[in-house]
């Protein structure tokens, strides 16, 4: 949902820049990322938290609860209550995924998706990333590897909305287009 989505952005940047200027020297991401991972840990916990009907009340002395069995900057635990207040806490997966790439992208790493069409070793996929480190200029990239058969060979890359289409799909498209002209 496109509205779910710009909410994630205004509340991933509310924290990142929070982080910023209060300098705070420990890890928020890691603290959120532990956190959410004990919510997805145990569904009865996750039905509680992301049920709408379920009083912020409830919700409010469960986090507090897990606040004190885990070590959670007072940053983060006001960021939660604002969640729990706003009944946005549903959507606290996204948010620590746009969080992460605001950090990563803050430290200069690009994301670079590279879509395959059959699993490849550790040495072919070494040499996509050399190439690809050599070709963009780029020194910090992290790597996602996807497998789709449906590409039939050759390789996707994506780099946020951009995409370069390197699959056997779209050249064999781009002959039929052009096999339909004649």
């Amino acid at each position: 949902m496109v509205k779910d989505e710009i909410i994630v952005k205004k509340y991933a940047l509310a924290l990142f820049n929070s982080i910023e200027q209060s300098s705070i020297t420990s890890n928020v991401f890691a603290e959120l990322n532990n956190l959410n991972s004990k919510i997805k840990q145990n569904k009865s916990v996750q039905k509680l938290l992301f049920n709408k009907y379920v009083p912020k009340k409830v919700k409010s002395v469960f986090f507090n609860t897990i606040f004190n069995e885990i070590k959670v900057s007072n940053l983060l635990k006001n960021f939660i209550m604002i969640l729990i207040q706003r009944k946005r806490l549903y959507l606290l997966d996204k948010i620590e995924k746009c969080f992460k790439d605001m950090i990563d992208s803050h430290n200069g790493i690009i994301k670079l998706k590279i879509k395959l069409a059959n699993e490849l070793d550790q040495d072919s996929n070494d040499k996509i990333k050399e190439k690809l480190y050599k070709y963009l200029g780029y020194k910090k990239i992290k790597f996602d590897f996807i497998y789709d058969k449906s590409i039939l060979g050759g390789m996707l890359i994506e780099k946020g909305s951009q995409m370069l289409d390197l699959s056997l799909l779209a050249k064999l498209k781009k002959i039929e287009s052009i096999v339909k002209k004649i």
